[in-house]
């Protein structure tokens, strides 16, 4: 992690060795001199360089001894503290009163007034009261850190400066995460304000902002949760409705999408009447397709099941009938697979969220829809794979929506993707996202044809399509599941229910009498990757 240094290089001076509990690091001042995002780098990064000293000092500390050792980690502490404090300030032109600090050129030219050292796409040079009021508790928590080491040693490590010393440095780093916090947000808060300074006649700057606010999301999702507490998310969907702002309206969606990446962002979305902005989207016939294409990404990003506590959006209900029925045009007119994906990904966290939403995927035909344009693509992308699966899986489990898989031809998609396959040698990021795809593919077309066979028929239809076959092969070869023991369960579950329907002779011919005969338990246990004992 990068440390910065002083744009103007000035001097501190503590009156100890630099080098005691410091990290040295390349000087990285022109971060300070930059936007947005390389302002909020700067802090991050300066702070990740502070928190190293802290967790040090904390870690000596639990050793209860060597108080020599505390010494040098405290000044160490402190001069990253002031360092910190005088880069930042100085980057926001404010002349401050900290120890030790002496301003290069000072004598100099005394009524000048030096430039601003913020270029475009920064914040306003004022720091906030607050912030400087935070900055000043933590000199004062350094202060006194120092003096309660001093009196410590006078006091011959007795327990009770042990404890006082433990008590400052709580209060130290809850000072500074609370300043940190400040920082961050007064960069944020500049973004947002921007987007409120929409001008019809600029849209390119809007844009801009747009533009920035989707860059400091994929920052991280702290960043993304201090955009939504900061109105980012009101202000996006405020662009989305607007008319005369049809042209940003896409990169609006876009933005939102990277911020409700996060349970805050989707609580925001949610009260600013969100969900009803995206049905009047999808509805919208003089909406273009790109246009309908974010907002089906907006709509899978806040109803996705990976996103913790996201269990249910207050109002989702209401526009489930009309969502559906969009969603289910778009995956039909559309020719792009990207936006094919976004629709059915939509749908499919739907089934997850709002499980009655099957008994609407049946009304308005959109298994069919799905089946279709799987069977029409040779070469259908695994993440597709994954969405209409998920969506099979989902209306297989309802005993009322199940005829409506095998009824446009479910049954022959699912086998189809029980035979998916990894990347063989992975070596880049994509494939391994790849693998992952893969196995949630292999596992939901599991599940899937595990739930149709309780129907016996159904059962023999899939021995008869060689379904049985590769079910028993993803048991046994653990390289075919992706190593996956979460496939294997799954594969278990099917072939387990083939053979109450069908009996085990079919079991017996391809060697397999050990997925069905013992316990559910000790097959896994025969052929789980982890090879563990749960006994």
């Amino acid at each position: 992690m990068l440390q910065s240094k002083p744009v103007a290089g000035p001097e501190v001076d503590t009156g100890s060795n630099p080098r005691d509990g410091r990290e040295e690091s390349p000087p990285n001042g022109m971060f300070w001199a930059g936007n947005v995002k390389d302002t909020i780098r700067a802090i991050q990064a300066r702070a990740h360089s502070i928190s190293a000293v802290f967790a040090k000092l904390c870690r000596q500390l639990g050793h209860r001894g060597g108080v020599q050792k505390l010494v040098p980690l405290v000044q160490g502490l402190s001069h990253q503290v002031h360092l910190f404090l005088v880069e930042y300030n100085k980057y926001n032109h404010l002349q401050v009163s900290l120890p030790g600090y002496r301003p290069r050129n000072s004598s100099k030219s005394p009524g000048k007034t030096r430039k601003p050292l913020r270029s475009n796409g920064s914040s306003t040079l004022e720091i906030p009261e607050e912030i400087l009021h935070q900055q000043r508790l933590l000199l004062q928590a350094c202060d006194k850190l120092k003096l309660t080491m001093s009196r410590h040693q006078m006091q011959q490590q007795s327990n009770t400066s042990m404890n006082e010393i433990v008590d400052v440095i709580t209060q130290l780093g809850a000072v500074f995460t609370k300043l940190i916090e400040l920082m961050l947000s007064k960069e944020i808060k500049s973004s947002v304000e921007a987007l409120d300074e929409r001008s019809v006649s600029d849209l390119v700057v809007l844009r801009q902002s747009v533009d920035s606010i989707i860059t400091l999301a994929l920052e991280g999702n702290h960043l993304c949760r201090l955009i939504a507490k900061h109105g980012g998310v009101r202000s996006l969907l405020t662009i989305a409705v607007d008319d005369r702002l049809r042209n940003v309206r896409v990169n609006a969606f876009r933005a939102l999408g990277t911020v409700c990446c996060v349970l805050e962002g989707i609580m925001e979305l949610e009260d600013a009447g969100g969900i009803q902005i995206l049905s009047d989207t999808l509805r919208d016939s003089n909406a273009t397709e790109e246009e309908k294409s974010e907002a089906a990404g907006l709509l899978a990003q806040v109803t996705s099941p990976w996103i913790e506590n996201n269990s249910s959006i207050e109002g989702l209900s209401r526009h489930l009938s009309q969502l559906v029925d969009s969603l289910t045009c778009l995956s039909k007119n559309t020719k792009s697979a990207e936006t094919f994906l976004l629709s059915s990904a939509a749908l499919a966290n739907l089934t997850f969220m709002e499980p009655s939403v099957v008994h609407l995927i049946q009304k308005h035909n959109s298994v069919k829809v799905l089946v279709d344009s799987v069977r029409e693509q040779k070469a259908i992308s695994i993440y597709i794979q994954d969405q209409v699966a998920a969506v099979l899986a989902n209306m297989a489990a309802n005993v009322d929506s199940r005829e409506e898989v095998v009824k446009h031809g479910g049954l022959s998609i699912l086998l189809r993707f029980i035979h998916a396959e990894p990347p063989t040698r992975p070596q880049r990021p994509e494939d391994f996202a790849q693998m992952a795809a893969t196995e949630r593919v292999q596992q939901k077309s599991a599940i899937a044809l595990s739930r149709l066979c309780n129907d016996p028929k159904l059962a023999e239809q899939v021995v008869r399509l060689n379904g049985l076959s590769r079910l028993v092969e993803l048991c046994k070869n653990e390289s075919a599941r992706v190593g996956s023991d979460g496939v294997l369960v799954s594969c278990l579950a099917a072939v387990r229910k083939i053979s109450s329907s069908c009996g085990a002779k079919y079991f017996e011919e391809l060697d397999a009498a050990e997925l069905v005969e013992p316990r559910l338990l000790d097959s896994f246990l025969i052929f789980s990757s982890k090879n563990e004992s749960f006994v």
